[in-house]
């Protein structure tokens, strides 16, 4: 038998996974003739099935300079690189092997497009399965790949229309069906996806992947039985199908049978003992059954595959010391937590449990001291991270951060007290009973007397309209108060009774009784539209336009005021809506990406389209600009308490008792065109009461918006609104100018420009619930944190022209560091400016410049690379075809600066950094996922700098 034909034999048990039969004859072939091309070549693909990469590409390079001009070895040999992750290298291959073909193969086309796409090349790679599908109709695998590089673009309804046609013309391919079926599911066109994935599954019933895919549309549909049939049938088929036994695992979880969730998570870990996810999915099934020693065992397993995140934090808060700490910091709830989690991160990383592997009572001792003190400053954690919550007014967050601590520490009574509270204030009345009961028996064990626990069985009661029995537990409270003088913050209450006779809860009840949905209608009721309404000209937004035309008018409410101008507030609570999830609404978002055109390119790199967005679009109802006079209207504005805790509602009140909803606002927010919004929800009916009322006799103008305080929002929703003030013409008649505060260089400086000097100012901060002779509103701008291309000009026009731009002449290319941040640092930044002080970026810390120097800072440079943060607020003054790369967190991207560089017509690219991939880790070190910071890969860097052309 000749080699040819050995070979050919060797090959068949190739393919059969016989690979010690292939390759014992395939030696036999070399030994007999050692420049066997062919047999090097098939050695070469043996060693690939072993994942002996380097022994594979030396094989395939010898098969190729034994015969420098046959094809297929180049092909192989960029196989090989493509699978390292070497692509330029894989694409080069490819090409040389197009270069010595007659006529190249299709397979050879969607090898290269393969390669092409993983590079981020898109068009190029749709352009190679294109042709591989022209030579061969009925190939499969390019029409998959053109549907997967038209999703990641961000087009999956054009890569769901090309499997639909490619289903006509292949009805019997199980794997169009699949992947359809998945891009259905990411459409959330949940009947279609199953429809589809079920029609691939009578061409494939064998198939475990259709049955997993299958099985996370029934989750999707809640058909939570059918979802398990189908993940159990998916391993039943192919028992190391990791993502089913994850899928699986998640369901069981969901349920609350964590047990069987753990069971199927540990079949991960035996399949992969690496899955970062699986060991955070045990971690956070462990920690709901109180099983702490096993929950840290995961959780140090997940630190020692990914440490990068949790080393950065550690070096940053577990220098700083409790016992240390000035009296602001010691009352700095955030700061706590974060110290405390630090210190909880540290004592993990250097606790060693393979050391008590071996069970003896000593170690088990020592084990049980070690996690006990690990358990202490988890539970410590959980309850300051709780306590940041319940100071931001988040109850329902709140809830469950102290749920958690309790879990640690189950007999913390002042976690009791705090979680009974945040229930009260969030209307889950028997929640707050039963802790409330719970404390008192933990009261009565300890004989410890806790006010605020009294103090709050009588706010129960007194909402209840149980006032007499309210009143003998507030007497309680005040006679402990005056023998012993506890410390007692939960309720301002507490003050004002101090040094009475009587206890009253009676206070002036200012809140408002109604809700006026347009400022207009309420001047209209009051004969005062004509002279107290300003209509101000705006252009329209074209990009609001189509936003709000997908979806209806921003001002658009389940009531429509035409026909009920006043509505009652408790009308909210009748609603079955989904309630607003403000400015992480995920429908709104995609319908804001889609509208931008965001473009993934691979690499974690997106960009925007750069069509010009300033072409003149008819009115619609976008966000009207107008300027109304309210006679003795009220605004009520929360004053910032610290550097997290910043202005989060606003609110516009009219002298008989009425929010003006168009001029009011409060976090979570509102993005363009949501129609989820409940001006009824409004912070202000959660009050339990305002502050002190001030009255002014005179005109005030209100400024302040919310997060007023931060550099970002002052510039973009703030300052918009002096415009509108001098486009009424009534901008000489303000006496008075209500903003957030003015202690800030850039504050004093931008209003100081804008002819306003500090003795017209008011801040709301010192004055958060104001009264006027004459309250002038101008609308706001735009949407909270929308740049409109009015807003845009009239920040160029007030501000760059009077700028010299040699006075902050740095560099062309500016690196923005976010060193000095609270929050949202780049971890490896040291790295990074490594990388591009090679291309010559210098590195800025905007804190240290005035106003005037960042404005010429960003108008003269070329390129800028930042981190999502305040400081890209002034793209506002780049000149056009300015380059950006923004660095942003895989958590937390959003569309601000986008909007920014459309209108002015910069080169926007955003750049997505490294996640943690631990979530019990990272909710516990975040309190959301705004403040995560920042792990840029440097690969993709030089990818993207290469891609804009920086040299």
């Amino acid at each position: 038998m000749g080699p040819e034909q050995l070979l050919q034999i060797a090959t068949a048990y190739l393919s059969q996974g016989n690979s010690a039969r292939a390759l014992n004859i395939c030696q036999q072939v070399l030994n007999h003739d050692p420049n066997s091309a062919p047999g090097h070549q098939l050695l070469g693909n043996l060693y690939e099935t072993q994942e002996q990469w380097t022994a594979a590409q030396h094989a395939y390079i010898k098969a190729i300079e034994l015969q420098p001009l046959w094809p297929e070895p180049y092909a192989y040999l960029a196989r090989l690189y493509r699978n390292i992750g070497w692509l330029d290298e894989a694409i080069s291959f490819y090409r040389k092997a197009f270069s010595l073909y007659h006529q190249s193969p299709p397979e050879l086309y969607y090898s290269l497009g393969e390669a092409l796409q993983f590079k981020g090349e898109f068009a190029e790679a749709i352009h190679h399965y294109q042709q591989a599908t022209t030579l061969r109709p009925d190939y499969v695998l390019p029409y998959l790949g053109w549907a997967i590089v038209l999703s990641d673009q961000g087009k999956t309804p054009q890569a769901i229309e090309l499997l639909e046609q490619t289903l006509g013309q292949i009805p019997e391919a199980p794997e169009i069906h699949n992947t359809l079926g998945c891009l259905l599911l990411r459409q959330e066109h949940l009947a279609a996806a199953q429809t589809v994935l079920e029609q691939g599954l009578t061409l494939k019933p064998d198939w475990a992947i259709l049955h997993n895919n299958l099985g996370q549309v029934f989750g999707a549909q809640g058909k939570v039985g059918r979802a398990i049939a189908a993940y159990q049938a998916a391993i039943e088929l192919q028992p190391d199908l990791i993502m089913a036994y994850i899928n699986l695992a998640k369901i069981w979880q969901q349920q609350n049978q964590h047990d069987l969730g753990i069971a199927y998570l540990q079949k991960v870990l035996e399949l992969d003992p690496k899955n970062i996810l699986a060991y955070s999915d045990c971690a956070s099934s462990l920690l709901s059954q109180g099983q702490f020693i096993s929950a840290l065992i995961c959780l140090r397993q997940a630190i020692n595959l990914d440490a990068k995140f949790v080393a950065a934090y550690i070096q940053r808060f577990g220098s700083i010391v409790l016992d240390e700490m000035s009296q602001d910091d010691s009352q700095d709830e955030l700061l706590l937590a974060q110290v405390t989690c630090a210190q909880f991160l540290q004592g993990l990383t250097q606790v060693d449990f393979s050391e008590y592997s071996n069970v003896d009572s000593r170690s088990s001792s020592t084990l049980e001291s070690v996690t006990s003190h690990l358990c202490q400053l988890l539970g410590k954690a959980y309850f300051h991270l709780g306590n940041t919550l319940m100071q931001y007014g988040e109850f329902e967050s709140a809830i469950r951060y102290y749920q958690k601590a309790l879990r640690v520490q189950p007999k913390s009574l002042e976690t009791y007290w705090r979680l009974g509270y945040c229930a009260w204030r969030h209307h889950r009345q028997n929640i707050a009973l039963t802790v409330v009961h719970l404390a008192q028996t933990l009261t009565k064990n300890t004989q410890e007397f806790s006010g605020e626990v009294y103090l709050l069985i009588g706010l129960i009661l007194e909402q209840q309209n149980r006032g007499d029995l309210a009143t003998e537990y507030y007497a309680k409270v005040l006679d402990h108060f005056h023998r012993r003088q506890p410390k007692l913050t939960i309720h301002p209450l507490i003050l004002r009774w101090l040094n009475r006779d009587t206890i009253t809860t009676q206070t002036p009840d200012l809140k408002p009784k109604a809700i006026c949905l347009k400022t207009y209608d309420w001047l209209h009721a009051q004969q005062l539209e004509t002279t107290h309404y300003t209509v101000i000209d705006l252009p329209p937004d074209s990009r609001l336009v189509l936003l709000i035309s997908d979806s209806g008018s921003i001002l658009d409410s389940s009531l429509d005021s035409s026909n009920e101008s006043a509505i009652a507030p408790e009308k909210a609570s009748q609603s079955s809506e989904i309630e607003c999830q403000g400015l992480d609404c995920l429908p709104c978002l995609r319908r804001i990406y889609q509208q931008l055109e965001l473009v993934n390119s691979g690499h974690g790199i997106q960009t925007c389209s750069r069509q010009s967005v300033k072409e003149s679009f008819q009115e619609s109802g976008e966000f009207p600009g107008f300027v109304a006079q309210i006679p003795q209207g009220r605004a009520w504005i929360v004053s910032q308490e610290n550097y997290w805790m910043v202005c989060k509602a606003i609110a516009i009140i009219t002298p008989d008792n009425q929010l003006l909803a168009d001029v009011s606002r409060e976090y979570p927010g509102q993005l363009p065109g949501c129609q989820k919004y409940q001006p009824q929800n409004h912070r202000i009916f959660r009050e339990p009461d305002l502050p002190e009322l001030t009255l002014i006799d005179g005109n005030v103008a209100v400024l302040s918006g919310l997060s007023g305080q931060i550099y970002f929002h002052w510039m973009v929703d703030v300052l918009p609104r002096i415009e509108l003030l001098r486009r009424s013409g009534i901008f000489e008649q303000i006496e008075w100018f209500l903003v957030n505060s003015i202690h800030l260089d850039f504050q004093q400086e931008t209003l100081n420009q804008l002819g306003i000097s500090t003795d017209q100012i008011l801040t709301s901060d010192r004055h958060p619930h104001l009264q006027a002779k004459n309250l002038v509103v101008p609308a706001f701008a735009a949407p909270l944190g929308w740049l409109k291309p009015w807003g845009i000009e009239f920040l160029r026009g007030s501000f760059l022209t009077s700028i010299n731009l040699r006075s902050a002449h740095v560099s062309e290319r500016i690196y923005i560091s976010r060193g000095d941040a609270r929050h949202r640092r780049v971890i490896n930044e040291i790295e990074v400016m490594e990388v591009l002080q090679q291309y010559g970026f210098v590195s800025v810390q905007l804190e240290s410049l005035t106003f005037s120097q960042q404005v010429a800072l960003f108008a003269q440079a070329n390129v800028i690379v930042a981190p999502h943060g305040s400081g890209l607020t002034n793209l506002v003054f780049c000149q056009p075809d300015t380059q950006v790369i923004e660095l942003v967190s895989p958590h937390y991207q959003r569309h601000y600066y986008w909007v920014i560089s459309q209108f002015l017509n910069l080169e926007h690219y955003s750049l997505t950094g490294e996640g943690f991939s631990c979530y019990p880790l990272r909710n516990l070190m975040y309190q959301n996922p705004l403040t995560e910071d920042i792990w840029v890969n440097l690969t993709a860097l030089r990818i993207l700098l290469g891609k804009i052309g920086v040299d």
